[in-house]
């Protein structure tokens, strides 16, 4: 977000015309957000989606790409003029909220409380592994002391809170759970370990395993988790949110 707010002050009074820049601003970021998802990634497309003209699209679009966080490439379609389809560079994914120092005080943390037996003769993988699993169980515990709330409720709030921008969504009496942005993309691209925390955070919540369908790692727009719950475990105020 801090590198979109640094587009718009970049863009200057002129390009913004009578435009807000706080409106400015949320149409850009989605703009990423929905090229990310691949739910849009032409100025046709966009321009329909977000209902502005194709050539406000395209300004928006331009100083995007200057700044780096955008791609394209060409796309022919028919006997007409190419059309570019638009990608998320590394920097435009990282425009997204992060929260790389929380992660890190939350390992030091917990890597203080573990005793040497239980680390003995392990890897620094299965030590990591560990600690994220460790991280996501004490979470969970707080969580559980709410019992006012159903599960997926509370795990949505813990989502949000760590702005993990969650969707929930049910088919066939499956939950799926989209995560639509990574707080920690980078560490977990250089390492796959990092996902076992959100996994773990998820499955711990809900008292029920979880599988991992999409992943941003893979080169998907977002994490996807899929879980099988009783009627107790959800609530009606939470579906398809």
């Amino acid at each position: 977000m801090q590198l979109v707010l640094r587009s718009v002050a970049r863009a200057g009074p002129n390009s913004i015309g009578l435009e807000d820049r706080s409106t400015v601003q949320k149409t850009r970021i989605e703009i990423l957000k929905l090229i990310q998802l691949g739910q849009c990634q032409t100025v046709s497309g966009l321009a329909i989606e977000l209902e502005l003209a194709p050539a406000t699209v395209r300004r928006h679009l331009d100083i995007l790409q200057r700044d780096g966080m955008l791609k394209f490439d060409e796309k022919r379609v028919g006997a007409g003029r190419p059309e570019h389809v638009y990608q998320l560079t590394a920097k435009g994914f990282e425009s997204g909220p992060r929260e790389y120092d929380r992660l890190l005080i939350e390992m030091v943390n917990e890597v203080a409380k573990l005793p040497s037996n239980q680390i003995a003769g392990k890897s620094g993988d299965q030590v990591i592994e560990q600690v994220f699993e460790s991280m996501a169980d004490r979470i969970a515990h707080v969580a559980a002391a709410d019992d006012t709330r159903p599960p997926m409720e509370k795990l949505m709030e813990l989502l949000e809170e760590r702005h993990y921008e969650p969707k929930l969504s049910t088919d066939k009496g499956t939950t799926r759970i989209q995560l639509n942005n990574c707080p920690y993309r980078s560490a977990a691209i250089a390492n796959p370990i990092i996902c076992s925390f959100d996994s773990r955070l998820i499955s711990s919540v809900l008292g029920t395993d979880s599988s991992r369908s999409e992943c941003v790692r893979d080169g998907d727009g977002c994490c996807l988790y899929e879980v099988s719950l009783s009627g107790d475990s959800t609530s009606p105020s939470v579906q398809d949110r």
